[in-house]
């Protein structure tokens, strides 16, 4: 009895002796994570420090640099006013190949508007010249046609003041004939005179509209 009580006892104190061993071994390891945690936590605090130390240096720098540009900024302004004043505008390379190629086409699109004015023109110019031609032809056989009938008429007139006059000199003498010549060429300048009085040609009426209206 006595030894069957000693062997539990000894596998009682077995078994705590391992249980102490486990937890020591537990408490080993959970003092190791927690060493190890904790030096985690001072690394990260620490470099979140340097971030945030850093942060603010960076932060500082960024404004140093914003003053620095706007200072810049202001200094070429200045400058470039000052430039302008004094030398005019500047141009860049580019900036004047464009303004040369917008100088060449508004060029080009003056020479295309004086060309197609002075096509208008001469269009306009030709047309009242073809106007006038064909109001001077209708106005020059209208003159000749006139022309053709007081010289018709003019015939007419000559010849019956030529037999008027015949019949009134038949009663004097051979020596009076010259009578009849004269009478003959003043019918003769008659007819001259009222045939010289219309145009006959195309060329006299075509000095001007006005004129042509004037002699009608």
């Amino acid at each position: 009895m006595y030894v069957c009580v000693s062997k539990h006892h000894q596998e009682q104190l077995q078994q705590l002796q391992q249980l102490q061993q486990q937890l020591q071994q537990l408490q080993q390891q959970h003092a190791q994570s927690g060493e190890r945690w904790r030096r985690r936590l001072r690394v990260y605090r620490q470099q979140t420090l340097t971030m945030k130390t850093k942060q603010l240096q960076l932060q500082q720098e960024k404004a140093a640099l914003l003053q620095h540009v706007k200072s810049l900024r202001q200094e070429g302004k200045s400058a470039v006013s000052q430039i302008l004043n004094s030398e005019g505008p500047l141009l860049f390379p580019l900036d004047k190949h464009a303004l040369l190629l917008q100088q060449q086409q508004q060029q080009q699109q003056q020479q295309q508007q004086q060309q197609q004015q002075q096509q208008q023109q001469q269009q306009q110019q030709r047309e009242e010249e073809d106007e006038e031609m064909t109001l001077c032809t209708e106005r020059a056989s209208t003159y000749e046609s006139a022309a053709a009938a007081a010289a018709a008429a003019a015939a007419a007139a000559a010849a019956a003041a030529d037999t008027s006059l015949l019949h009134y000199l038949s009663p004097f003498s051979k020596q009076d004939s010259s009578y009849m010549n004269l009478a003959a060429a003043a019918a003769e300048r008659q007819q001259q005179t009222l045939s010289s009085s219309v145009p006959h040609s195309l060329f006299g009426c075509c000095s001007g509209r006005e004129a042509a209206a004037n002699v009608v």
